[in-house]
């Protein structure tokens, strides 16, 4: 799902589905050598806002590289975000 953002940039959220009151949004990187900045993760949670209200969505964005230590702590604070490395999906 595409969601465009209030200064004309959009957002693609991979995988969204919904069960009663409860949310799930799944970003995935669209090439190996991405990596988030603070700025992709701002607007990936604005996009979800804009799709749903971020109270009960839970976001979990996948990357090859691992993330700042900025995203990592924002994740620790928020804890309906989650970052997944592909060095983690091997366990």
């Amino acid at each position: 799902m595409i969601i465009k953002l209030g200064d004309g940039s959009s957002v693609l959220l991979d995988y969204c589905t919904k069960k009663d009151d409860h949310s799930l949004v799944a970003v995935i990187p669209d090439d190996l050598n991405r990596r988030f900045t603070k700025g992709d993760i701002e607007n990936i949670r604005d996009a979800v806002n804009r799709f749903e209200k971020l109270y009960d969505t839970e976001i979990v964005i996948f990357s090859v590289n691992r993330f700042s230590d900025w995203s990592v702590h924002e994740a620790s604070i928020d804890c309906y975000l989650h970052f997944v490395t592909a060095e983690r999906l091997k366990y």
